[in-house]
């Protein structure tokens, strides 16, 4: 899905409320979730997020045929939608500035343990890593806001990882820095829910309703903007 939407979409032309990739905000999320779930395990808690975005998406349905989903965007405080992206957008930072230092230390489970750990990654330096990353997060920024309409026509996320690819070839990165695909996608690549652990295992109930929660005020605050946005528009 994220494939399609990046690759085809922005090509299609789009409109004000569509959106061409995957929701940044749900990625930190996502992460929480899947620490959360698997008690700091990613194999374990991925086939069990998996469940919690199931239960997400039923209840984003039960939610649109009782119309709530609407009502519940008009009425959240814009204050409480800044407030959770600016959190969601820190999240982000920090879990990503040791990943573009070179560090490949597993993802803390808290913002707290987050921070602490940040004075450890600047000791970890990369070169090679760091150079490609700086290099990446600056044409980000000016591909996004160039006046050179030809700069555009591609997505900037598009160009900055065809540039990323390259310089990892040219660099000889260590295989660790690499993704690793599997050999047979369709094989080895898909997850299904893990339901039957959920039910077993009642412990995990509480955890999963969290998630669940947390993903549906996600999706509410992102359509709380774009509603109070039209309704602004003249």
């Amino acid at each position: 899905s994220a494939i399609i939407a990046g690759l085809i979409f922005p090509f299609l032309g789009g409109a004000y409320v569509t959106i061409s990739g995957p929701a940044a905000g749900l990625a930190p999320a996502l992460l929480a979730g899947i620490l959360l779930l698997g008690n700091g395990d990613l194999a374990a808690g991925y086939p069990l997020l998996l469940v919690a975005i199931c239960l997400t998406g039923v209840l984003q349905v039960v939610l649109s045929l009782f119309n709530l989903g609407k009502w519940v965007a008009m009425f959240l405080p814009v204050t409480v939608v800044e407030a959770m992206l600016a959190a969601i957008g820190l999240m982000i930072i920090l879990k990503q500035v040791p990943a573009l230092l070179g560090d490949l230390a597993p993802p803390a489970k808290t913002m707290l343990d987050s921070i602490a750990y940040l004075p450890t990654s600047f000791t970890r330096i990369d070169a090679p890593v760091l150079a490609i990353g700086a290099l990446s997060l600056f044409l980000m920024f000016f591909l996004n806001r160039t006046r050179w309409s030809w700069l555009r026509k591609v997505p900037a996320p598009l160009t900055v990882c065809i540039i990323g690819i390259v310089l990892g070839l040219m660099y000889e990165l260590d295989p660790k820095y690499l993704i690793a695909m599997p050999t047979n996608i369709f094989a080895d690549g898909i997850t299904l829910p893990a339901f039957e652990t959920v039910l077993g295992r009642p412990e995990l109930w509480g955890s999963i309703l969290v998630v669940v929660i947390t993903l549906t005020l996600i999706g509410i605050g992102g359509t709380a903007r774009y509603v109070r946005g039209a309704m602004l528009e003249p």
